[in-house]
């Protein structure tokens, strides 16, 4: 199955760092060799005014322009109070 691009990039911030994504569907582990973010870290989708979002290399996301990512060791948990 093919992923629908778009002919504009679609600009996200992965680790404060700009990307640009030429397909609006991509997954946690496209994100990652995007972002070049190592295999083995987590990635999580910043969302304002809640809890950040945990994204599997296997889960499709759906990209709108100004998104944020951030990369984190395996078994931190960014967003929450220790």
């Amino acid at each position: 199955m093919s992923k629908p691009e778009n002919k504009e990039h679609i600009n996200i911030k992965i680790d404060k760092e700009h990307y640009p994504a030429t397909q609006e569907i991509m997954t946690g582990a496209e994100l990652k060799v995007l972002g070049k973010v190592p295999s083995e870290y987590e990635l999580w989708q910043e969302i304002p005014g809640q809890d950040d979002l945990k994204i599997d290399d296997n889960q499709s996301v759906n990209l709108r322009s100004g998104m944020k990512f951030l990369s984190v060791p395996p078994n931190i948990t960014p967003g929450r109070d220790g």
